[in-house]
């Protein structure tokens, strides 16, 4: 009888050995497309290390959809705590830039959905730069995310941008595109890109002509954020289309006005209050500004602001203090104005008031 169990318990260990083979047979025999769509899923880091699973994993990570080329991500942790010295910047710059070369040689150069290079790197660099940008025009990447600020030292000559790479064939498929602490200088012949969806700019070194000519042409823009760019004195969107729809603007030291096109829909800024409405009848539903001096404007903002901003539903203002405004004049059905009281950038306490349409008042405390 025990013989018998010993047999049994034996050929059910058996089975379970075959299930788990044949599931380890099952997941190798997949097709080649859906290991690649696995893989793509992890980070990039791990999706390399895939390589050493069998000699069928050992280019699958080589499709991966989503290059995220960081510091962060590709450089051990000895490197970052070695970029607090100069001579240590240097070193690891020449580093980063071998391995992100190394990594998109090994590519196979299809598919790739988006290509994030995010480290400290300048002009000097220019050569390599300029052929990871074509790899992306190459791999017809949808987002392209070319970031090199530097939140601790001062950099010597930005990248400039190249933008000679780009022509009205090979610039189609990029929807989503972010710079930072580049250089910007459009060619006079710049056609746009004509496809772009999304356009973000960091601390970005572009003189209001430019922007002007980088924008042109750009009819899909639906979100434009403008963040730290210190030769900016005046931000005119009124050539986009009604498909630019969001406006963020965070932080431009020399920004004195903004027009902004008919079709905008939500426009949010931060920084010190300046004009923001044309002449002219806007669509704007949503308005976000955060300013220390906004006290001093309140009477502006409750009576005459709104004069041109008939759809406003939605107004938010955050800043230090907040004195009492005459409200009687604001004549908005349904307008939600959203306080908040902040303290070294830390909410402290946030009121509500809901204006009706017959104007009555509630407050509500968060």
């Amino acid at each position: 009888m025990e013989k018998r169990k010993r047999i049994a318990s034996k050929e059910d260990q058996h089975g379970q050995m075959m299930k788990r083979k044949k599931w380890r047979l099952q997941l190798s025999n997949l097709p080649e497309d859906i290991l690649c769509t696995i893989v793509s899923k992890l980070p990039l880091r791990e999706a390399a290390r895939t390589s050493i699973l069998s000699s069928q994993w050992n280019r699958t990570w080589c499709s991966h959809t989503n290059l995220n080329l960081s510091y962060r991500s590709i450089m051990s942790r000895r490197y970052i705590e070695r970029d607090i010295r100069p001579e240590g910047r240097k070193l690891n710059a020449e580093e980063f830039i071998r391995r992100v070369d190394a990594i998109l040689q090994q590519h196979n150069g299809g598919g790739v959905e988006k290509i994030e290079v995010i480290g400290l790197l300048e002009n000097e660099n220019a050569y390599h730069i300029n052929g990871w940008v074509n790899f992306a025009i190459k791999s017809k990447t949808k987002q392209l995310v070319l970031d090199f600020r530097s939140f601790h030292w001062p950099i010597d000559e930005p990248y400039n941008f190249a933008f000679q790479i780009f022509d009205a064939a090979n610039m189609e498929n990029l929807q989503s595109l972010k710079l930072g602490s580049i250089s910007l200088k459009p060619p006079a012949d710049f056609k746009g890109f004509q496809n772009l969806k999304r356009l973000k700019l960091l601390d970005v070194g572009i003189t209001d002509e430019d922007l002007q000519l980088l924008l042109s042409n750009c009819n899909c823009l639906e979100f434009l954020g403008i963040y730290c760019c210190k030769l900016i004195t005046s931000l005119r969107t009124t050539h986009l289309s009604t498909q630019l729809k969001h406006l963020y603007v965070y932080e431009c030291p020399c920004l004195k006005e903004i027009e902004l096109n008919s079709g905008l829909t939500t426009l949010e800024y931060i920084g010190p209050l300046i004009p923001l409405a044309p002449p002219g009848i806007y669509v704007l539903t949503n308005l976000r500004i955060k300013s220390w001096d906004i006290s001093d404007s309140l009477q502006y903002i409750f009576t005459e602001l709104p004069s041109t901003l008939p759809r406003l539903e939605m107004l938010t203002l955050q800043c230090r203090e907040l004195e009492v405004a005459d409200t009687s004049l604001l004549y908005i059905p349904n307008l939600l104005v959203d306080f908040h009281l902040t303290e070294d950038y830390f909410a402290r306490q946030t009121n509500q008031i809901y204006l009706s349409k017959t104007s009555e008042i509630g407050i509500a405390s968060k």
